[in-house]
């Protein structure tokens, strides 16, 4: 057993529990919380979201345990709360539930996302709430409802782009693939000068960096040819490169989910300033998901000359059933794990040794313990095509 301490909904709370006890368990079975619903148990439905530290979280893949002294909010702790009212009365007037199980995880995202973002329109609603899945509602009346609420909260004005040309799922039509043909001549220069300013309205950035045994020239030259970046990533395959666009594909595999993305982009590189740049796309035809991003790497000497330090920044943009697995904290642990195994793997093939040893998984990454690794590796497959 484990002394937990935290505080939900505002009142503090001490129990003994068992070290893998999740939090969705002890929050209806300890706390009698039961407006928080456990469906897939695996992260991917949202029936169970809650607050943690004032965002929205899987609670049925977070064990209770990890979040000692931190201030958890379910639904019933937004009793009162005036967007929480509206959120609760536009549901009804717009029919906007029928069974009603996943209702309390899509009003705690919703309230989540009009805090944030205020007004949007129906693409952009589309996108952001696609983590939360509904069986019964076909999502008419859901969208219509936190559009209501959303203009409701920012004085009428609209504060979001539209995004349609990324979303479209429950509209009637097919999702369009991502075609950065035309993007990319306009964008890269700007991508060039790794994050010289904010991502794009709805985009998410990470960035990672890591260091290389090898010095500078010697490291950059292995840059230079991007089948020997896909070498060192599970799953990962380089299809075509001519120079300047790429296309290649990579697997991956998440708990019960496996996922295989293939698309296409442009690869440019500043050899003068030792920086390269790729925007890309890929979509998994299989599950509907799409990935757009941006990356830019920049190599720097190290400190004794003898390594090199590698700064990458992902700018991107994911939509379709997998939208969820944008969540920013697991997804930044999930990276700095593989980027120090796609360190080691780039030392060793740059040694002469397999660059594949000691990969997660055969054929594929597979991480059943960060289910939110989809993001980082659908990233990661468009820089390495």
């Amino acid at each position: 057993m484990a002394m937990l301490e935290l505080t939900i909904n505002g009142k503090v709370v001490r129990a003994e529990v068992e070290p893998r006890l999740q939090l969705s368990d002890f929050l209806r079975d300890g706390q009698n919380l039961t407006a928080t619903h456990v469906g897939c148990e695996q992260g991917v439905c949202g029936a169970c979201t809650v607050l943690i530290d004032g965002k929205p979280a899987r609670s049925c893949i977070s064990y209770a345990v990890q979040n000692q002294g931190r201030e958890i909010t379910t639904l019933e702790g937004l009793n009162g709360d005036p967007l929480m009212q509206d959120l609760q009365q536009a549901f009804t007037g717009q029919h906007a539930l029928q069974c009603g199980y996943c209702t309390p995880g899509m009003l705690i995202s919703a309230h989540d996302l009009i805090s944030r973002k205020g007004a949007l329109d129906e693409a952009a609603i589309r996108h952001e709430m696609s983590g939360n899945l509904c069986r019964c509602t076909g999502y008419m009346g859901i969208v219509a409802a936190i559009r209501e609420v959303g203009l409701k909260h920012s004085n009428g004005q609209q504060m979001a782009p539209n995004i349609s040309g990324n979303t479209g799922f429950g509209l009637g039509r097919e999702v369009p693939a991502f075609d950065l043909a035309a993007e990319a001549e306009v964008h890269t220069a700007a991508a060039v000068s790794l994050a010289s300013g904010p991502p794009e309205p709805g985009w998410a950035r990470l960035e990672q960096a890591f260091s290389v045994g090898q010095d500078m020239e010697a490291v950059w030259q292995y840059f230079s040819d991007p089948a020997n970046i896909a070498g060192c990533f599970p799953g990962a395959r380089l299809t075509a490169f001519d120079g300047q666009d790429i296309a290649g594909s990579m697997d991956v595999k998440f708990g019960p989910i496996t996922a295989s993305f293939s698309g296409s982009g442009r690869f440019d590189l500043d050899a003068a300033r030792r920086r390269g740049v790729l925007q890309g796309s890929g979509a998994d035809k299989r599950g509907g998901s799409r990935v757009k991003a941006n990356v830019s790497f920049l190599l720097v000497p190290g400190d004794d000359g003898l390594r090199t330090d590698v700064k990458v920044t992902v700018d991107y943009l994911l939509s379709g059933p997998l939208a969820q697995f944008g969540r920013a904290g697991l997804v930044r642990e999930f990276a700095s794990r593989l980027s120090r195994q796609f360190a080691d793997n780039l030392n060793r093939a740059m040694t002469g040794g397999d660059a594949g040893a000691d990969m997660d998984g055969a054929g594929g990454i597979s991480i059943i313990s960060t289910t939110l690794s989809i993001i980082w590796a659908g990233i990661r497959s468009l820089f390495s095509r």
